[in-house]
């Protein structure tokens, strides 16, 4: 619960009680190496972000850095299909089940 209150801190996720959080990891098709420049979305939408250069979730980053890394706030609970786009691939969308107040985690491959 701490990890969950303070991604949602530091991101300024604003995370509100009763919606989901989607931690997702855009890895290389190998699985070894996150991808860089890739920007995500969700439908039905929810607040996204990303790590900043010291590794944290961040307010201010457009777009994974080269760990891959971004999050999904404020989704509402249930199935929710996400997306990513750039770093130079072509991604598959998926949808995830994102259960209320918890952390669900994804990875999205091109």
């Amino acid at each position: 619960q701490q990890t969950f209150e303070l991604a949602s801190t530091l991101a300024q996720g604003g995370q509100t009680p009763g919606m989901g959080f989607i931690g997702v990891q855009v890895y290389n098709t190998e699985m070894t190496m996150g991808i860089a420049d890739v920007t995500l979305s969700s439908q039905p939408g929810g607040t996204v972000r990303y790590n900043g250069s010291n590794g944290l979730p961040s307010s201010t980053g457009t777009m994974t850095l080269a760990d891959g890394l971004g999050y999904i706030f404020n989704v509402p609970a249930g199935m929710v299909t996400l997306s990513a786009t750039g770093g130079g691939m072509t991604f598959r969308s998926h949808a995830v089940n994102a259960r209320a107040d918890t952390v669900t985690t994804t990875l999205i491959q091109p």
